[in-house]
């Protein structure tokens, strides 16, 4: 079953990055990476506004839980 974490993550990158309204900076994507392990196919972004305050934005496979 294939999982689109990082195509949405990258997506919404790119979306983010082309405000210059609201958004100073994305930085990302971030995997959930321990000791150089892969441990899920959740990214995190982190968005600064122009105020710099920060926010993170977190990309993750839901089972509806």
């Amino acid at each position: 079953m294939l999982v689109y974490c990082d195509y949405l993550a990258d997506l919404i990158k790119r979306a983010l990055s082309a405000d210059n309204f609201i958004v100073d900076s994305v930085k990302g994507v971030i995997n959930d990476v321990v000791n150089d392990r892969l441990m899920s196919t959740k990214k995190a972004l982190i968005v600064t506004d122009n105020n710099g305050k920060q926010y993170k934005i977190l990309v993750e496979e839901y089972n509806g839980d």
